[in-house]
């Protein structure tokens, strides 16, 4: 039998291969073509229609492999059109926010494209963005409210995100050496900005358990995050805040920071002539900070509740002049515990430990026209039970401070402090104690801020006492020392040196005891002070004290 042949000759095989081949080829071709021009435009008019005109994004270098559900994509760009918003802000209809992003490369893998399709699912192995360039414009300054924190685990959030979508699954979300800028739109100065930028998400699911998966950060199973510098200035732009070399991850729970600092961007001549009334000026440096046990589910649901913070190396200085008049602002309810009461976030923290830290009080007076500095040198405090949260306070109603430190760099100083959470007369009970020292060490002190110089005397001991709550206090002070001479100052004509006041330091040293004790008796002096509730709970407990000294010493 005669077998039927479909090619009876090569070159027929040849061409209709050829025909194929052309074909498939010109076919890829034009495909390749209409895809990206499909792709461009699914795009534009997702971004255009979704954005009322407002936005318009553009990128370079755009490739799809639909085997591998890959695709890249180089120097994308999502700007504002300036025109379209001012037309939304003079019809009401302007967003809160403006948004600018370049993304120097753009990289998914593993997008099932069919699922996406039928069943409204996106599925992905890992979206990457390398050097992304964040910047939030804010309403123009005056007319908004700084950002605050929004509820990231609401069930309208995760909606916002799916959009028309079941689900969105995405096995890793990396951002690679990112930056992002926040300021007013009419202001020059960066409110927030961070840069150094690295985050990964592992295993990001939302969907609609989304709202109930409270073991989720992020909607992710892992978070890591860690950022080279974050700076911010304060809302009257008086203080800049700047924190380096922040880690943080959610399966070891803990966060590091590398060093953080609140500096004044004025001086202290500045800072004085700037403000009506007296007023502190801050200059806080900190080492190296841990935050351990971070628990997760709490802050889910916009609840800080933490094991431990450390504060390392830490260095405060604390700058007033008081040739200003004070104000008469009511500071009854400013106690520690009192604040803490107030935060707008519920919070515990089991312990905060400061290590090797260092205080500086510095005073001007007007009288000696100098200042005189109150310093705490190699500081070790504990705050324990900083809680404002219900639950807690119920276990245990205290706020406990506990400090170590050298007073002036010359004696031992411990207090320790039992703050109570569940009162609103802000109660507190105080222990004191302090080591022997030199009398004369106070020289530096007492000079410039009370016109005073100690001419011989030791101090062998102060126990100090006080309980009290927002408007008084009452307890006892035991202070001993041994031949005791002073003399009173005043600053000389050319307001450089200081000179005796003759008559004054006789009188004065008539009137003082010598020593304590004194022919065999000891002198214990109850305290009873009334405070002056436009001050800060540190003037009461300094001039509650000094209330106490007057007594033994006079």
């Amino acid at each position: 039998m005669k077998k039927n042949k479909i090619f009876k000759s090569p070159g027929r095989f040849y061409l209709f291969s050829g025909i194929c081949l052309f074909a498939l080829v010109t076919g890829t071709l034009i495909w390749n073509h209409l895809k990206h021009k499909i792709v461009n435009k699914k795009l534009y008019n997702l971004v255009a229609v979704k954005s009322k005109g407002l936005y318009q994004l553009q990128y370079s270098d755009l490739h799809l492999d639909e085997a591998l559900g890959n695709i890249t994509a180089d120097h994308i760009t999502l700007l504002a059109d300036s025109q379209v918003y001012q037309s939304l802000a003079d019809s009401g209809k302007a967003p809160d926010l403006l948004l600018s992003l370049t993304v120097a490369h753009l990289f998914i893998s593993g997008v099932s494209t069919p699922k996406a399709l039928l069943n409204k699912e996106i599925k992905a192995h890992a979206i990457k963005l390398v050097g992304a360039e964040i910047e939030i414009l804010l309403p123009k300054s005056g007319k908004a409210k700084r950002p605050s924190s929004i509820n990231i685990f609401s069930k309208e959030f995760y909606e916002q995100i799916l959009g028309n979508l079941k689900s969105i699954d995405v096995d890793s979300i990396i951002l690679e050496n990112g930056q992002v800028k926040i300021r007013y739109q009419n202001a020059g100065t960066i409110l927030y900005s961070a840069s150094g930028l690295n985050i990964r998400l592992e295993h990001t699911t939302i969907d609609e358990l989304t709202p109930f998966d409270s073991t989720h950060l992020f909607f992710s199973r892992q978070l890591s995050v860690n950022c080279r510098r974050f700076e911010s200035v304060t809302k009257k732009d008086d203080y800049h805040f700047q924190i380096n070399d922040f880690v943080y991850q959610t399966n070891t729970n803990e966060m590091d920071l590398g060093s953080m600092a609140i500096t004044p961007r004025l001086s202290e001549t500045a800072f004085t002539q700037s403000n009506r009334f007296a007023k502190d000026r801050f200059d806080l440096t900190l080492g190296k900070i841990k935050i351990q046990n971070i628990n997760i589910t709490a802050l889910n649901h916009q609840k800080v509740v933490v094991d431990q913070v450390e504060l390392n190396d830490p260095s405060l200085y604390i700058f007033r002049d008081i040739s200003l008049p004070h104000d008469s602002v009511d500071r009854t309810h400013d106690f520690p515990q009192e604040v803490i009461k107030r935060l707008p976030m519920p919070l515990y923290i089991h312990q905060i430990q400061i290590r090797n830290g260092f205080i500086e009080y510095k005073e001007k007076n007007n009288k000696s026209d100098s200042s005189g500095r109150l310093t705490f040198y190699h500081i070790n405090a504990a705050f324990r039970q900083v809680t404002n949260m219900p639950i807690y306070i119920k276990r245990h109603n205290e706020l406990q401070f506990e400090f170590r430190g050298k007073f002036l760099n010359e004696s031992n100083l411990t207090v320790h402090m039992n703050m109570l959470l569940n009162d609103t007369k802000g109660h507190f009970q105080l222990e004191a104690k302090l080591d022997s020292m030199d009398a004369l060490s106070l020289n530096p002190l007492l000079k410039p801020m009370a016109l005073a110089e100690i001419e011989n005397g030791q101090i062998t001991g102060l126990q100090y006492s006080l309980s009290a709550n927002n408007t008084f206090g009452q307890g006892n002070l035991l202070l001993t020392y041994q031949n005791l001479k002073l003399k009173l100052l005043k600053k000389s004509k050319n307001h450089i040196n200081y000179q005796t006041r003759l008559l004054p330091t006789i009188a004065a040293n008539v009137v003082i005891k010598k020593s304590n004790p004194l022919n065999g008796k000891i002198r214990l002096s109850q305290v009873e002070y009334t405070r002056d509730t436009r001050r800060s709970l540190f003037n009461f407990l300094w001039k509650s004290l000094l209330a106490g000294i007057k007594k033994t010493a006079l």
